[in-house]
């Protein structure tokens, strides 16, 4: 991959596989544009988190994904791991410090592990703790959303050109969402990103909306073209409206 050109990733009639090579959703065509910001939409089962497995190099595929018009399945995947930032919506934590939670063993200065805090609106917790503060097995010792907060710090330590997200804020309460929010907000500027959400109300903050259901892309474009009555998520925006609240 050449670091002086765009990053676009293009998929074309693409199915994701599972190991045995059974399809999990698609078949699918869609481009990321370079710096765009992407959300990705559907209700739970709908194949999210197997196209997120796919862009990682996780699950094989047929027909075309193309990055800088280069199929991913003939790119060297260490390589291609070093473009991504990835944050899920359970973040895995060591037993170690909290500067052991963000190198994971690789060399990072100071000032690399700062910024990365920084931006992911950690520094509270490296203010109220130190970086030798040792965060047990399962993120013992830390709220969710601080743990989320350091996922987020530990994903931006290294440079990267793709944000992918799988439902980071699924698991927080609204002042941790909110929180989690602002940072990604600040992050995904000028960064190809796409963000993996079940919530509706997410919506306008993308350039670009994927709309999935059933294994199948509904509708892309942009948030402005599929609101237009008789657009699928139109259509999606009504039902959830007329829904009780959940806060699943």
């Amino acid at each position: 991959l050449d670091d002086n050109q765009p990053l676009t990733l293009e998929a074309e009639s693409l199915v994701v596989l599972s190991p045995e090579g059974v399809p999990l959703v698609g078949p699918l065509s869609f481009t990321l544009s370079d710096g765009q910001k992407s959300l990705l939409i559907g209700q739970t089962g709908s194949g999210k988190s197997s196209l997120l497995a796919a862009l990682l190099g996780f699950l094989p595929y047929q027909g075309s994904l193309k990055i800088q018009g280069i199929e991913l399945n003939q790119l060297a995947m260490p390589q291609w791991r070093q473009q991504i930032a990835w944050l899920g919506q359970n973040p895995k934590l060591i037993h170690g410090s909290l500067r052991d939670n963000l190198t994971l063993g690789r060399p990072a200065s100071d000032q690399q592990l700062l910024d990365a805090m920084t931006q992911a609106g950690a520094l509270d917790i490296l203010h109220s703790k130190g970086w030798d503060y040792l965060i047990g097995d399962g993120a013992a010792g830390l709220s969710v959303g601080q743990a989320q907060r350091l996922a987020l710090a530990r994903a931006l330590v290294f440079p990267s050109r793709l944000l992918l997200l799988d439902e980071p804020t699924a698991s927080l309460d609204r002042d941790n969402e909110q929180r989690i929010l602002a940072a990604l907000a600040s992050v995904q500027q000028g960064r190809t990103s796409l963000m993996v959400s079940h919530r509706l109300d997410q919506i306008d903050e993308a350039e670009q909306l994927l709309l999935l259901g059933n294994g199948q892309l509904l509708a892309a474009g942009t948030p402005t073209e599929l609101r237009r009555p008789g657009s699928p998520l139109h259509a999606l925006l009504a039902q959830e409206s007329a829904a009780p609240s959940t806060n699943d």
